[in-house]
C-alpha cells in the first residue's frame, strides 16, 4: 500500500531512448486501502484511436455487507501518453 494513504500507485514511464535519470513519469493512484495497481495489463486499443490502453486492478476497492468486490480502471492512451483520468471504472 502507498505510504501516503492513497491505497496504491502505478508509475508510468514513457520513453523511446531507454530509462534516464530524472525521467518524467505519470503517477496514477487509487482510493485508500484499495490495493490499486496490484494487477496491470495492456488493454489493447479499446477505443480504436491507434494508442494502447491500460487496465489497472484495485481488488480491495468497494465494500458492501462486508464483501469487497474490487474494481478495474481503464486508462486510455493518446498521442501525448496515458490520460491521467480513468475512462471507465468497473466493479
Amino acid at each position: 500500500m502507498d505510504s501516503r494513504g492513497a491505497g496504491g500507485a502505478v508509475y508510468v514511464y514513457l520513453n523511446d531512448k531507454g530509462f534516464q535519470k530524472d525521467h518524467p513519469y505519470l503517477r496514477l493512484t487509487g482510493t485508500k486501502e484499495s490495493r490499486f495497481g496490484t494487477a496491470l495489463s495492456s488493454a489493447g486499443d479499446l477505443n480504436k484511436d491507434g494508442y494502447d490502453d491500460l487496465a489497472v486492478g484495485a481488488p480491495y476497492e468497494g465494500q458492501e455487507n462486508n464483501y469487497r468486490f474490487g474494481s478495474v480502471y481503464i486508462f486510455l492512451g493518446s498521442k501525448n501518453g496515458l490520460i491521467k483520468e480513468p475512462a471507465q471504472v468497473g466493479f
